[in-house]
């Protein structure tokens, strides 16, 4: 008897259906990719973050070169950014809140990261942008 139970258990273990392998996560979308401009009049005031780590600034039909990196999980939100093809970066913090993107980047020679973006320590350049295009 106990090995006829045994058994039946045996089988009722394998008619179970295999627990499929989870299936991974992509990766987030990259919050502050896409156009994105600063209020200014004229051509001037556009940020463009491309998917790569590609971006440009300045005016929309010829934006100046730029990089930068995202560390979307930290707290506050991180961005590097360079200007000169990765020989320095500026150290940053970002937030996005639907289609507003605030930015905070220490200025020239300031090897810091703005902790805030109460925009009170003025050894930091803070700008707010709004998307204009994903």
């Amino acid at each position: 008897m106990c090995h006829a139970v045994r058994t039946l258990s045996l089988f009722a273990l394998l008619a179970l259906p295999l627990a499929a392998a989870p299936v991974p996560k992509p990766p987030p979308a990259n919050p502050i990719e896409g156009t994105w401009h600063d209020g200014t009049e004229g051509e001037s005031g556009y940020w463009h973050f491309g998917k790569d780590g590609v971006a440009g600034v300045g005016e929309k039909k010829n934006p100046q070169d730029c990089k930068y990196r995202i560390g979307p999980s930290k707290d506050p939100k991180q961005i590097e950014w360079s200007h000169n093809g990765g020989k320095t970066w500026f150290l940053g913090i970002y937030e996005v809140d639907g289609d507003s993107l605030k930015l905070a980047f220490g200025r020239g020679g300031v090897n810091e990261r703005p902790e805030s973006m109460d925009g009170k320590n003025l050894q930091f350049n803070y700008y707010k942008l709004k998307r204009v295009e994903k």
